[in-house]
């Protein structure tokens, strides 16, 4: 027989209220599968040049890979604490009501996929609230920024101008958030 786990509330910057609880071993099943697509969509991406025989024996490999992969540890936790969209995904998970998508309760943190302090400050608190005290740590967290600002960069979608305003704003609230990692 398999428990329920409590229903805690937390409130978004925005006020809105959501019920969370630990991980299920469903949700935990969800997540490893997202890890696993997020895995194989960059594989994708970084082969879509080669020659078809290369892409994919490259492919296979990287399926391969991806079958083993797991957000509690290894290669699969580095993947979902190295950017603040996979703490996103990580915390999107245990919200049980009231029902949203994973690209609103994004937009709910970060409008305009913007870093902003009170986003990032809400994910570690709702980590925490989750986890105990296991916060990010300030290393984990520029390494996610430094992601963050690579995914900009690397935005085909994006102007030179909506890349050079996405890269300012995002720094200048990554440093209004960590202000102590800032640099001297």
């Amino acid at each position: 027989m398999t428990t329920t786990p409590a229903i805690q509330k937390i409130t978004t910057p925005n006020g809105v209220e959501l019920n969370i609880s630990q991980f299920t071993a469903t949700d935990i099943e969800e997540i490893d599968n997202w890890i696993k697509s997020q895995y194989l969509e960059r594989a994708a991406v970084a082969t879509k040049h080669l020659p078809a025989t290369q892409q994919n024996l490259f492919l296979q490999g990287a399926l391969n890979n991806a079958m083993k992969l797991t957000f509690q540890f290894g290669d699969g936790r580095q993947m979902i604490f190295s950017n603040i969209y996979g703490i996103t995904r990580l915390t999107y998970q245990a919200i049980r009501s009231p029902k949203m998508t994973f690209t609103e309760y994004h937009t709910l943190l970060f409008p305009n996929d913007i870093l902003n302090d009170e986003g990032v400050n809400f994910l570690i608190q709702f980590y925490t609230q989750l986890e105990g005290d296991t916060t990010p740590s300030p290393i984990s967290l520029t390494h996610a920024f430094i992601n963050d600002l690579s995914a900009i960069l690397t935005d085909s979608d994006s102007t030179d101008e909506d890349v050079r305003n996405k890269v300012v704003d995002t720094t200048l609230q990554f440093f209004r958030t960590f202000p102590q990692l800032q640099p001297h």
